[in-house]
Protein backbone atom coordinates (compact mmCIF):
# COMPACT_ATOMS: atom_id res chain seq x y z
CA UNK A 1 0.00 0.00 0.00
CA UNK A 2 1.12 3.51 -1.14
CA UNK A 3 0.99 5.85 1.68
CA UNK A 4 1.42 9.61 0.35
CA UNK A 5 1.43 13.04 2.22
CA UNK A 6 -1.63 15.48 1.62
CA UNK A 7 -1.76 18.38 -0.75
CA UNK A 8 -2.99 22.30 0.38
CA UNK A 9 -5.85 23.13 -0.09
CA UNK A 10 -4.60 25.46 -3.02
CA UNK A 11 -2.88 22.88 -4.66
CA UNK A 12 -5.97 20.72 -4.74
CA UNK A 13 -7.64 23.11 -6.26
CA UNK A 14 -5.24 23.31 -8.89
CA UNK A 15 -5.60 19.69 -9.57
CA UNK A 16 -9.17 19.70 -9.37
CA UNK A 17 -10.11 22.73 -11.08
CA UNK A 18 -12.37 25.48 -10.25
CA UNK A 19 -14.95 23.25 -9.41
CA UNK A 20 -15.49 22.51 -5.55
CA UNK A 21 -17.74 19.78 -3.95
CA UNK A 22 -18.12 19.88 -0.05
CA UNK A 23 -19.70 17.43 2.51
CA UNK A 24 -23.28 18.26 3.48
CA UNK A 25 -24.06 20.97 5.80
CA UNK A 26 -25.16 18.68 8.20
CA UNK A 27 -21.51 17.02 8.50
CA UNK A 28 -19.79 18.20 12.01
CA UNK A 29 -16.39 18.62 10.00
CA UNK A 30 -16.25 20.31 6.87
CA UNK A 31 -12.88 19.29 5.48
CA UNK A 32 -12.16 17.57 2.31
CA UNK A 33 -10.07 14.69 1.18
CA UNK A 34 -6.11 15.26 0.26
CA UNK A 35 -5.29 13.97 -3.29
CA UNK A 36 -1.41 12.77 -3.41
CA UNK A 37 0.70 15.35 -4.61
CA UNK A 38 2.58 12.81 -7.38
CA UNK A 39 0.11 12.95 -10.83
CA UNK A 40 1.00 9.00 -11.41
CA UNK A 41 -2.40 7.14 -9.84
CA UNK A 42 -1.61 5.39 -6.53
CA UNK A 43 -3.38 2.99 -5.01
CA UNK A 44 -3.37 -0.10 -2.93
CA UNK A 45 -5.33 -3.63 -3.98
CA UNK A 46 -7.88 -4.60 -0.96
CA UNK A 47 -10.38 -7.05 -0.97
CA UNK A 48 -13.61 -7.41 0.82
CA UNK A 49 -13.94 -9.55 3.99
CA UNK A 50 -15.14 -12.09 2.30
CA UNK A 51 -12.52 -12.53 -0.63
CA UNK A 52 -9.10 -11.11 1.71
CA UNK A 53 -7.81 -14.41 0.80
CA UNK A 54 -7.39 -14.23 -2.73
CA UNK A 55 -4.81 -10.55 -1.74
CA UNK A 56 -2.14 -12.09 -1.53
CA UNK A 57 -2.41 -14.71 -4.66
CA UNK A 58 -1.02 -13.40 -7.85
CA UNK A 59 -1.10 -16.27 -9.70
CA UNK A 60 -4.08 -18.76 -10.22
CA UNK A 61 -3.50 -21.68 -8.65
CA UNK A 62 -1.45 -20.41 -5.67
CA UNK A 63 -0.31 -22.63 -3.39
CA UNK A 64 -1.99 -20.55 -0.23
CA UNK A 65 -5.32 -21.10 -1.89
CA UNK A 66 -7.28 -23.75 -1.07
CA UNK A 67 -9.30 -25.87 -4.26
CA UNK A 68 -12.22 -24.30 -3.93
CA UNK A 69 -11.23 -20.44 -3.84
CA UNK A 70 -9.28 -21.72 -6.95
CA UNK A 71 -11.94 -22.79 -8.43
CA UNK A 72 -14.34 -19.44 -7.66
CA UNK A 73 -11.55 -17.33 -8.65
CA UNK A 74 -11.37 -19.07 -12.35
CA UNK A 75 -15.41 -19.13 -12.46
CA UNK A 76 -15.12 -15.19 -11.73
CA UNK A 77 -12.01 -14.46 -14.55
CA UNK A 78 -14.23 -16.87 -16.65
CA UNK A 79 -17.40 -14.41 -16.64
CA UNK A 80 -15.01 -11.11 -16.08
CA UNK A 81 -13.50 -12.22 -19.74
CA UNK A 82 -17.08 -13.12 -21.05
CA UNK A 83 -18.14 -9.83 -19.99
CA UNK A 84 -15.30 -8.24 -22.04
CA UNK A 85 -15.99 -10.26 -25.27
CA UNK A 86 -19.84 -9.89 -24.94
CA UNK A 87 -20.32 -12.99 -24.30
CA UNK A 88 -23.90 -13.76 -23.01
CA UNK A 89 -24.68 -10.55 -21.14
CA UNK A 90 -28.19 -10.10 -20.54
CA UNK A 91 -27.94 -6.26 -19.30
CA UNK A 92 -26.35 -2.93 -20.31
CA UNK A 93 -25.57 -0.49 -17.75
CA UNK A 94 -25.11 3.68 -18.94
CA UNK A 95 -24.29 6.30 -17.17
CA UNK A 96 -25.41 10.03 -17.99
CA UNK A 97 -21.79 10.89 -19.28
CA UNK A 98 -21.63 7.97 -22.05
CA UNK A 99 -20.25 5.27 -20.27
CA UNK A 100 -21.45 1.97 -21.60
CA UNK A 101 -20.75 -1.74 -19.58
CA UNK A 102 -22.64 -4.71 -20.86
CA UNK A 103 -22.62 -7.33 -17.81
CA UNK A 104 -24.16 -10.25 -16.29
CA UNK A 105 -27.27 -8.79 -14.45
CA UNK A 106 -26.85 -12.25 -12.07
CA UNK A 107 -23.59 -11.11 -11.31
CA UNK A 108 -24.20 -7.25 -10.59
CA UNK A 109 -26.95 -8.83 -8.46
CA UNK A 110 -24.94 -10.52 -6.00
CA UNK A 111 -22.94 -7.57 -5.13
CA UNK A 112 -25.48 -4.97 -4.70
CA UNK A 113 -28.88 -4.88 -3.52
CA UNK A 114 -29.53 -1.77 -5.53
CA UNK A 115 -29.07 -3.84 -9.06
CA UNK A 116 -30.97 -6.87 -7.63
CA UNK A 117 -34.12 -5.09 -7.05
CA UNK A 118 -33.42 -3.09 -10.37
CA UNK A 119 -32.76 -6.40 -12.26
CA UNK A 120 -35.70 -7.95 -10.24
CA UNK A 121 -39.06 -8.68 -11.99
CA UNK A 122 -40.87 -7.13 -9.28
CA UNK A 123 -39.70 -3.99 -10.08
CA UNK A 124 -38.61 -4.18 -13.71
CA UNK A 125 -41.71 -5.77 -15.40
CA UNK A 126 -40.51 -4.66 -18.37
CA UNK A 127 -37.14 -6.46 -17.83
CA UNK A 128 -35.24 -4.20 -19.56
CA UNK A 129 -31.64 -4.78 -21.08
CA UNK A 130 -30.25 -0.96 -20.78
CA UNK A 131 -30.46 0.95 -17.64
CA UNK A 132 -28.79 4.21 -17.25
CA UNK A 133 -27.36 4.74 -13.66
CA UNK A 134 -27.78 8.26 -12.28
CA UNK A 135 -25.06 10.33 -10.20
CA UNK A 136 -22.52 7.56 -10.73
CA UNK A 137 -19.49 8.66 -13.60
CA UNK A 138 -18.12 6.20 -16.23
CA UNK A 139 -15.18 5.57 -14.16
CA UNK A 140 -16.78 4.76 -11.27
CA UNK A 141 -19.30 2.67 -12.91
CA UNK A 142 -16.61 0.86 -14.06
CA UNK A 143 -15.02 0.20 -10.61
CA UNK A 144 -18.20 -1.11 -9.29
CA UNK A 145 -18.46 -3.34 -12.22
CA UNK A 146 -15.21 -5.04 -12.06
CA UNK A 147 -15.42 -5.41 -8.25
CA UNK A 148 -19.06 -7.38 -9.06
CA UNK A 149 -16.74 -9.41 -10.84
CA UNK A 150 -13.41 -9.99 -9.21
CA UNK A 151 -14.50 -8.44 -5.95
CA UNK A 152 -11.07 -6.61 -6.02
CA UNK A 153 -11.75 -2.35 -5.20
CA UNK A 154 -8.79 -0.63 -7.41
CA UNK A 155 -8.45 2.02 -4.56
CA UNK A 156 -6.26 5.58 -3.81
CA UNK A 157 -5.63 8.70 -2.79
CA UNK A 158 -7.22 9.93 -6.22
CA UNK A 159 -10.34 7.80 -6.27
CA UNK A 160 -11.79 6.33 -2.91
CA UNK A 161 -14.12 9.46 -2.14
CA UNK A 162 -15.46 8.78 -6.04
CA UNK A 163 -15.74 5.27 -5.02
CA UNK A 164 -17.00 5.80 -1.54
CA UNK A 165 -19.92 8.14 -3.09
CA UNK A 166 -20.94 5.25 -5.68
CA UNK A 167 -20.62 2.26 -2.95
CA UNK A 168 -22.85 4.07 -1.45
CA UNK A 169 -25.23 5.01 -3.82
CA UNK A 170 -25.34 1.55 -5.19
CA UNK A 171 -25.29 -0.50 -1.98
CA UNK A 172 -22.23 -2.66 -3.00
CA UNK A 173 -21.04 -3.37 0.29
CA UNK A 174 -17.56 -4.83 0.00
CA UNK A 175 -16.09 -1.72 -1.89
CA UNK A 176 -17.62 0.07 1.00
CA UNK A 177 -15.59 -1.65 3.10
CA UNK A 178 -12.63 -1.90 1.26
CA UNK A 179 -12.55 2.06 0.71
CA UNK A 180 -13.03 2.17 4.60
CA UNK A 181 -10.36 0.23 5.41
CA UNK A 182 -7.94 2.05 2.72
CA UNK A 183 -8.75 5.54 4.61
CA UNK A 184 -8.26 3.73 8.25
CA UNK A 185 -4.84 2.60 6.80
CA UNK A 186 -3.66 6.09 5.93
CA UNK A 187 -5.12 8.00 8.72
CA UNK A 188 -2.88 10.37 10.20
CA UNK A 189 -3.19 13.71 12.24
CA UNK A 190 -3.36 15.80 8.76
CA UNK A 191 -6.55 13.99 7.46
CA UNK A 192 -8.33 12.92 10.48
CA UNK A 193 -10.40 15.22 10.80
CA UNK A 194 -11.42 15.08 6.64
CA UNK A 195 -11.74 11.06 6.65
CA UNK A 196 -14.17 11.69 9.53
CA UNK A 197 -16.82 14.02 7.38
CA UNK A 198 -16.46 11.76 4.62
CA UNK A 199 -17.10 8.91 6.46
CA UNK A 200 -19.97 10.66 8.07
CA UNK A 201 -21.31 11.87 4.68
CA UNK A 202 -21.34 8.08 3.12
CA UNK A 203 -22.81 6.53 5.92
CA UNK A 204 -19.95 4.87 7.04
CA UNK A 205 -20.40 4.55 10.77
CA UNK A 206 -17.56 2.64 12.19
CA UNK A 207 -15.10 4.48 10.20
CA UNK A 208 -16.26 7.88 11.41
CA UNK A 209 -16.66 6.59 15.29
CA UNK A 210 -12.73 5.42 14.60
CA UNK A 211 -11.73 8.51 12.86
CA UNK A 212 -13.36 10.58 15.79
CA UNK A 213 -11.04 8.13 18.26
CA UNK A 214 -8.10 8.92 16.42
CA UNK A 215 -8.44 12.95 16.52
CA UNK A 216 -9.52 12.18 20.45
CA UNK A 217 -6.36 9.94 21.14
CA UNK A 218 -3.63 12.33 18.78
CA UNK A 219 -5.69 15.33 19.72
CA UNK A 220 -2.05 17.10 20.68
CA UNK A 221 -0.69 16.42 17.12
CA UNK A 222 -3.73 17.12 15.21
CA UNK A 223 -3.50 20.45 16.78
CA UNK A 224 -0.29 21.54 16.07
CA UNK A 225 0.19 20.11 12.56
CA UNK A 226 -3.26 19.68 10.60
CA UNK A 227 -4.53 22.75 8.54
CA UNK A 228 -7.85 20.91 8.76
CA UNK A 229 -8.25 22.24 12.27
CA UNK A 230 -7.68 25.73 11.17
CA UNK A 231 -10.38 25.50 9.08
CA UNK A 232 -13.18 23.86 11.40
CA UNK A 233 -16.03 26.72 12.71
CA UNK A 234 -16.44 27.62 16.12
CA UNK A 235 -19.26 25.24 16.76
CA UNK A 236 -16.80 22.29 15.80
CA UNK A 237 -13.67 23.32 17.83
CA UNK A 238 -16.00 23.70 21.13
CA UNK A 239 -17.54 19.95 20.67
CA UNK A 240 -13.75 18.53 20.73
CA UNK A 241 -11.86 20.88 22.80
CA UNK A 242 -14.67 20.09 25.04
CA UNK A 243 -15.04 16.68 25.15
CA UNK A 244 -14.30 14.48 27.76
CA UNK A 245 -12.20 11.68 25.92
CA UNK A 246 -9.99 14.26 24.85
CA UNK A 247 -6.18 13.02 25.18
CA UNK A 248 -4.14 15.73 26.80
CA UNK A 249 -1.58 15.34 29.71
CA UNK A 250 -1.56 19.04 30.73
CA UNK A 251 -4.80 21.77 29.99
CA UNK A 252 -2.20 24.36 28.40
CA UNK A 253 -2.43 21.78 25.31
CA UNK A 254 -6.30 22.45 24.55
CA UNK A 255 -5.86 26.61 24.73
CA UNK A 256 -2.53 26.53 22.42
CA UNK A 257 -5.40 24.75 20.27
CA UNK A 258 -7.70 27.19 20.65
CA UNK A 259 -5.33 30.05 20.66
CA UNK A 260 -4.22 28.69 17.56
CA UNK A 261 -7.63 28.46 15.48
CA UNK A 262 -8.51 31.72 16.78
CA UNK A 263 -5.07 33.16 15.03
CA UNK A 264 -5.92 31.99 11.87
CA UNK A 265 -8.22 34.04 11.32
CA UNK A 266 -8.04 37.16 14.58
CA UNK A 267 -10.22 39.22 13.34
CA UNK A 268 -13.22 36.89 12.61
CA UNK A 269 -12.57 34.45 15.64
CA UNK A 270 -11.37 36.80 18.61
CA UNK A 271 -14.93 37.33 19.72
CA UNK A 272 -15.37 33.37 20.39
CA UNK A 273 -12.45 33.56 22.71
CA UNK A 274 -14.99 32.99 26.02
CA UNK A 275 -16.74 30.33 24.25
CA UNK A 276 -13.38 28.52 23.92
CA UNK A 277 -11.81 29.27 27.05
CA UNK A 278 -14.67 27.54 28.55
CA UNK A 279 -13.66 24.59 27.52
CA UNK A 280 -10.36 24.12 28.66
CA UNK A 281 -10.35 23.13 32.33
CA UNK A 282 -8.26 26.47 33.93
CA UNK A 283 -8.43 24.52 37.08
CA UNK A 284 -5.96 21.92 36.15
CA UNK A 285 -3.26 24.97 34.44
CA UNK A 286 -0.39 25.35 36.13
CA UNK A 287 -0.69 28.52 38.00
CA UNK A 288 2.28 30.25 36.68
CA UNK A 289 1.15 29.39 33.17
CA UNK A 290 -2.37 30.73 33.33
CA UNK A 291 -1.85 34.12 35.12
CA UNK A 292 1.31 35.02 32.50
CA UNK A 293 -0.33 33.21 29.40
CA UNK A 294 -4.02 33.21 29.65
CA UNK A 295 -4.78 35.88 31.90
CA UNK A 296 -2.73 38.54 30.26
CA UNK A 297 -3.61 37.23 26.50
CA UNK A 298 -4.93 40.06 24.60
CA UNK A 299 -8.08 38.56 23.36
CA UNK A 300 -8.71 37.42 26.63
CA UNK A 301 -7.76 40.72 28.28
CA UNK A 302 -10.41 41.87 25.59
CA UNK A 303 -12.99 40.10 26.58
CA UNK A 304 -15.74 40.96 29.34
CA UNK A 305 -17.23 37.36 28.88
CA UNK A 306 -13.93 35.96 29.97
CA UNK A 307 -13.76 38.15 32.98
CA UNK A 308 -16.33 35.38 35.61
CA UNK A 309 -14.05 32.30 34.42
CA UNK A 310 -10.74 34.30 34.77
CA UNK A 311 -12.11 35.40 38.49
CA UNK A 312 -13.15 31.73 39.63
CA UNK A 313 -10.22 29.80 38.24
CA UNK A 314 -7.61 32.42 40.39
CA UNK A 315 -9.90 31.71 43.61
CA UNK A 316 -9.79 28.02 42.42
CA UNK A 317 -5.78 27.98 42.09
CA UNK A 318 -5.18 30.31 45.13
CA UNK A 319 -7.58 28.93 47.44
CA UNK A 320 -7.25 25.52 46.57
CA UNK A 321 -7.25 23.65 49.89
CA UNK A 322 -10.77 24.95 50.63
CA UNK A 323 -12.18 23.64 47.37
CA UNK A 324 -10.93 20.53 47.65
CA UNK A 325 -12.24 19.73 51.05
CA UNK A 326 -15.71 21.20 50.96
CA UNK A 327 -17.43 18.08 49.63
CA UNK A 328 -20.44 20.15 49.91
CA UNK A 329 -19.48 22.06 46.61
CA UNK A 330 -19.80 20.22 43.51
CA UNK A 331 -16.73 20.34 41.50
CA UNK A 332 -17.39 22.76 38.48
CA UNK A 333 -16.16 21.52 35.04
CA UNK A 334 -13.21 23.82 34.74
CA UNK A 335 -11.27 21.70 37.18
CA UNK A 336 -12.82 18.56 36.83
CA UNK A 337 -10.59 16.01 34.95
CA UNK A 338 -11.27 14.41 31.77
CA UNK A 339 -11.57 10.90 31.01
CA UNK A 340 -7.99 9.27 31.20
CA UNK A 341 -7.18 7.56 28.15
CA UNK A 342 -4.95 4.99 30.10
CA UNK A 343 -5.42 3.84 33.90
CA UNK A 344 -2.58 1.86 35.87
CA UNK A 345 -3.84 -0.56 38.22
CA UNK A 346 -2.02 -1.92 41.46
CA UNK A 347 -3.88 -5.11 42.43
CA UNK A 348 -3.35 -7.01 45.76
CA UNK A 349 0.06 -7.28 47.29
CA UNK A 350 1.31 -7.81 51.02
CA UNK A 351 0.07 -5.19 53.62
CA UNK A 352 -0.25 -4.98 57.36
CA UNK A 353 1.35 -8.53 58.03
CA UNK A 354 -1.18 -10.29 55.38
CA UNK A 355 -1.59 -10.43 51.39
CA UNK A 356 -4.68 -8.14 50.48
CA UNK A 357 -7.64 -7.59 48.15
CA UNK A 358 -6.71 -3.55 48.07
CA UNK A 359 -7.05 -1.98 44.87
CA UNK A 360 -5.60 1.39 43.18
CA UNK A 361 -5.53 3.03 40.22
CA UNK A 362 -3.95 5.80 39.01
CA UNK A 363 -5.48 8.91 37.18
CA UNK A 364 -2.92 9.92 34.75
CA UNK A 365 -5.07 13.03 33.90
CA UNK A 366 -5.76 13.95 37.93
CA UNK A 367 -2.39 12.88 38.78
CA UNK A 368 -3.86 11.50 41.38
CA UNK A 369 -4.22 7.89 43.46
CA UNK A 370 -7.36 6.08 43.73
CA UNK A 371 -8.37 3.81 46.08
CA UNK A 372 -11.58 1.32 44.24
CA UNK A 373 -13.23 0.85 47.26
CA UNK A 374 -16.32 0.35 45.00
CA UNK A 375 -15.24 -2.40 42.83
CA UNK A 376 -15.34 -5.90 43.26
CA UNK A 377 -12.87 -7.38 45.16
CA UNK A 378 -10.74 -10.43 43.65
CA UNK A 379 -11.47 -13.72 44.78
CA UNK A 380 -8.19 -14.72 46.35
CA UNK A 381 -5.76 -12.59 48.70
CA UNK A 382 -2.89 -12.43 47.11
CA UNK A 383 1.00 -11.46 47.17
CA UNK A 384 3.96 -12.17 44.88
CA UNK A 385 1.07 -12.44 41.91
CA UNK A 386 1.73 -11.09 38.54
CA UNK A 387 -0.93 -9.04 36.57
CA UNK A 388 -1.42 -8.38 32.71
CA UNK A 389 -3.92 -7.14 30.28
CA UNK A 390 -5.09 -8.77 27.08
CA UNK A 391 -7.69 -8.30 24.56
CA UNK A 392 -9.27 -5.61 27.55
CA UNK A 393 -9.61 -7.36 30.14
CA UNK A 394 -6.88 -7.47 33.27
CA UNK A 395 -5.32 -10.69 34.14
CA UNK A 396 -4.12 -11.64 37.61
CA UNK A 397 -2.20 -15.46 38.36
CA UNK A 398 -0.78 -17.13 41.03
CA UNK A 399 0.64 -15.40 43.84
CA UNK A 400 1.13 -16.07 47.87
CA UNK A 401 -1.85 -16.31 49.77
CA UNK A 402 -0.81 -16.04 53.30
CA UNK A 403 -0.26 -19.93 53.99
CA UNK A 404 0.71 -21.28 50.25
CA UNK A 405 1.27 -20.71 47.32
CA UNK A 406 -1.44 -20.08 44.70
CA UNK A 407 -2.46 -22.05 41.41
CA UNK A 408 -5.56 -19.83 41.00
CA UNK A 409 -5.98 -17.15 38.85
CA UNK A 410 -8.54 -14.75 37.74
CA UNK A 411 -9.38 -11.72 35.24
CA UNK A 412 -11.36 -8.29 35.88
CA UNK A 413 -13.32 -6.65 33.04
CA UNK A 414 -13.65 -2.70 33.30
CA UNK A 415 -16.86 -2.89 31.28
CA UNK A 416 -18.78 -4.41 34.30
CA UNK A 417 -16.48 -3.73 37.50
CA UNK A 418 -16.29 -7.66 37.82
CA UNK A 419 -13.34 -9.72 38.60
CA UNK A 420 -14.47 -13.64 37.08
CA UNK A 421 -12.38 -16.56 38.19
CA UNK A 422 -10.96 -18.43 35.41
CA UNK A 423 -9.51 -21.62 34.95
CA UNK A 424 -6.59 -22.71 37.84
CA UNK A 425 -3.19 -22.75 36.33
CA UNK A 426 -1.40 -26.10 35.80
CA UNK A 427 1.21 -25.44 38.85
CA UNK A 428 0.85 -23.40 41.86
CA UNK A 429 3.20 -20.37 40.87
CA UNK A 430 4.25 -17.40 43.51
CA UNK A 431 6.51 -14.53 42.28
CA UNK A 432 5.77 -15.62 38.74
CA UNK A 433 6.03 -13.84 35.41
CA UNK A 434 2.96 -13.24 33.40
CA UNK A 435 2.32 -11.45 30.51
CA UNK A 436 -0.60 -11.37 27.70
CA UNK A 437 0.39 -11.64 23.61
CA UNK A 438 -1.67 -12.30 20.57
CA UNK A 439 -4.00 -15.09 21.43
CA UNK A 440 -3.02 -16.05 24.93
CA UNK A 441 -1.63 -15.19 28.56
CA UNK A 442 1.63 -16.79 28.81
CA UNK A 443 2.92 -17.66 32.44
CA UNK A 444 6.46 -18.35 33.06
CA UNK A 445 8.61 -19.72 36.29
CA UNK A 446 7.71 -19.09 39.59
CA UNK A 447 7.84 -20.68 43.30
CA UNK A 448 5.68 -23.64 44.21
CA UNK A 449 6.91 -23.15 47.96
CA UNK A 450 9.50 -25.72 47.38
CA UNK A 451 11.74 -24.97 44.14
CA UNK A 452 11.74 -22.31 41.87
CA UNK A 453 10.25 -23.57 38.37
CA UNK A 454 11.37 -24.27 34.66
CA UNK A 455 7.88 -24.34 33.72
CA UNK A 456 5.67 -22.07 31.75
CA UNK A 457 2.17 -22.54 30.37
CA UNK A 458 -0.46 -20.30 28.00
CA UNK A 459 -4.08 -19.63 29.06
CA UNK A 460 -6.26 -19.70 26.12
CA UNK A 461 -9.55 -17.44 26.84
CA UNK A 462 -11.40 -19.15 23.88
CA UNK A 463 -11.39 -22.16 25.98
CA UNK A 464 -10.44 -21.24 29.66
CA UNK A 465 -7.73 -23.60 29.32
CA UNK A 466 -4.29 -24.15 30.32
CA UNK A 467 -1.60 -25.46 28.01
CA UNK A 468 1.83 -26.54 29.05
CA UNK A 469 5.15 -25.23 27.41
CA UNK A 470 8.70 -26.22 26.92
CA UNK A 471 10.62 -25.57 30.11
CA UNK A 472 13.14 -22.50 30.47
CA UNK A 473 16.88 -23.31 30.57
CA UNK A 474 16.84 -21.94 33.78
CA UNK A 475 14.53 -22.02 37.15
CA UNK A 476 13.44 -18.72 38.01
CA UNK A 477 11.20 -16.49 40.29
CA UNK A 478 10.83 -13.02 41.00
CA UNK A 479 12.28 -12.24 37.48
CA UNK A 480 11.07 -9.51 34.76
CA UNK A 481 9.05 -10.53 31.37
CA UNK A 482 8.82 -8.50 28.12
CA UNK A 483 8.39 -9.07 24.37
CA UNK A 484 10.31 -8.10 21.88
CA UNK A 485 9.88 -9.40 18.37
CA UNK A 486 7.50 -11.55 18.91
CA UNK A 487 9.57 -13.41 21.61
CA UNK A 488 8.61 -13.79 25.11
CA UNK A 489 11.61 -13.18 27.35
CA UNK A 490 12.54 -14.14 31.02
CA UNK A 491 15.31 -12.22 32.63
CA UNK A 492 17.01 -12.56 35.51
CA UNK A 493 15.06 -13.44 38.87
CA UNK A 494 16.45 -15.72 42.13
CA UNK A 495 17.02 -19.50 40.90
CA UNK A 496 16.81 -20.52 44.35
CA UNK A 497 20.61 -20.41 45.07
CA UNK A 498 21.25 -17.35 44.00
CA UNK A 499 20.69 -13.83 41.80
CA UNK A 500 20.64 -14.69 38.13
CA UNK A 501 21.84 -13.02 35.38
CA UNK A 502 20.62 -14.98 32.75
CA UNK A 503 18.15 -14.03 29.92
CA UNK A 504 16.54 -16.41 27.52
CA UNK A 505 12.97 -15.90 25.11
CA UNK A 506 10.58 -17.80 24.24
CA UNK A 507 9.16 -18.00 20.58
CA UNK A 508 5.58 -18.89 20.16
CA UNK A 509 6.29 -19.64 16.06
CA UNK A 510 8.52 -22.36 16.97
CA UNK A 511 7.54 -23.59 20.73
CA UNK A 512 11.43 -23.74 21.74
CA UNK A 513 13.27 -21.18 24.19
CA UNK A 514 16.31 -20.32 23.53
CA UNK A 515 19.57 -18.78 25.39
CA UNK A 516 20.17 -14.82 25.00
CA UNK A 517 22.93 -12.47 26.17
CA UNK A 518 23.49 -12.77 29.35
CA UNK A 519 22.71 -9.22 31.89
CA UNK A 520 25.98 -7.60 33.62
CA UNK A 521 25.04 -7.51 36.72
CA UNK A 522 22.83 -10.36 38.30
CA UNK A 523 19.02 -9.21 39.18
CA UNK A 524 16.26 -9.85 41.45
CA UNK A 525 12.28 -8.56 42.20
CA UNK A 526 13.39 -6.43 38.99
CA UNK A 527 10.96 -4.68 36.08
CA UNK A 528 11.26 -4.36 33.00
CA UNK A 529 9.64 -2.29 30.10
CA UNK A 530 9.97 -1.84 26.12
CA UNK A 531 10.32 1.60 24.72
CA UNK A 532 9.36 2.01 21.01
CA UNK A 533 10.27 5.14 18.99
CA UNK A 534 12.75 6.58 20.90
CA UNK A 535 14.45 9.63 18.75
CA UNK A 536 17.87 9.51 20.02
CA UNK A 537 17.93 5.52 20.15
CA UNK A 538 21.10 5.62 19.08
CA UNK A 539 22.51 6.76 22.13
CA UNK A 540 21.46 3.79 23.87
CA UNK A 541 22.13 1.11 21.48
CA UNK A 542 24.84 1.92 18.95
CA UNK A 543 26.53 4.05 20.45
CA UNK A 544 27.19 1.44 22.98
CA UNK A 545 28.00 -1.27 20.42
CA UNK A 546 30.28 1.01 18.72
CA UNK A 547 32.57 1.14 21.71
CA UNK A 548 32.13 -2.69 22.28
CA UNK A 549 33.42 -3.18 18.56
CA UNK A 550 36.08 -0.25 19.41
CA UNK A 551 37.41 -2.03 22.01
CA UNK A 552 37.47 -5.73 20.45
CA UNK A 553 38.91 -3.90 17.44
CA UNK A 554 41.63 -2.33 19.57
CA UNK A 555 42.52 -5.85 21.56
CA UNK A 556 42.55 -7.88 17.99
CA UNK A 557 45.34 -4.90 16.64
CA UNK A 558 47.62 -5.62 20.08
CA UNK A 559 47.29 -9.29 19.82
CA UNK A 560 47.82 -9.10 16.01
CA UNK A 561 50.73 -6.27 16.60
CA UNK A 562 52.20 -8.40 19.47
CA UNK A 563 52.60 -11.82 16.96
CA UNK A 564 54.01 -10.04 14.44
CA UNK A 565 56.63 -8.51 16.62
CA UNK A 566 57.26 -12.04 18.42
CA UNK A 567 57.37 -13.91 14.39
CA UNK A 568 60.29 -10.74 13.48
CA UNK A 569 62.02 -11.56 16.32
CA UNK A 570 61.86 -15.20 15.39
CA UNK A 571 63.26 -14.31 12.17
CA UNK A 572 66.17 -12.44 13.32
CA UNK A 573 67.06 -15.01 15.58
CA UNK A 574 67.24 -17.56 12.63
CA UNK A 575 68.85 -15.04 10.20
Amino acid sequence: MTMVPPLCSAQRGRSQGARREGPCRCCPFRGRLRRPPDPTPLGAWTTSAADASRQHGSEMGNSSDTADEWLNREAMDTLWNMRNSGLLCDGLLKTSDGGHFPVHKVVMASCSEYFRALFSSRLNRQNQSEVVVYGVSSEALATVVEFAYKRITWVGCENVERLLKAADYLCVLGMLKDCCDFLLSIISPENCISIHSVAKLYNCFDLTDKAYRYLMEHFVEVAKRSEEFLQLDVDDVEAVLSDENLNVVKEESVWKAALRWIEHEPDSRAHHVARLLKCVRTGLVDTNYFVEKIKTNKYVADSEACRPLVIDTLRFLYDLDVVVHNDEVPTPLFVRPRIPHEVMFVIGGWMAGGPTTYIESYDTKADRWIRWTMIAPMHSQRSDACATTHDGYVYITGGFSGDECLSSAERYDPTTDQWTAIASMRYKRSGVGCIGFRDFVYVIGGFNGTTRLFSAEKYNPETNTWTSLPNMYTPRSNFAVAIIDNLVFAIGGFNGESTSNLVECYDPATDQWCEATDMNEPRSALAACVIAGLPNVRDYVHQHRDNLMEEKRQKMLAILSQRSRQLNSDDDRVM
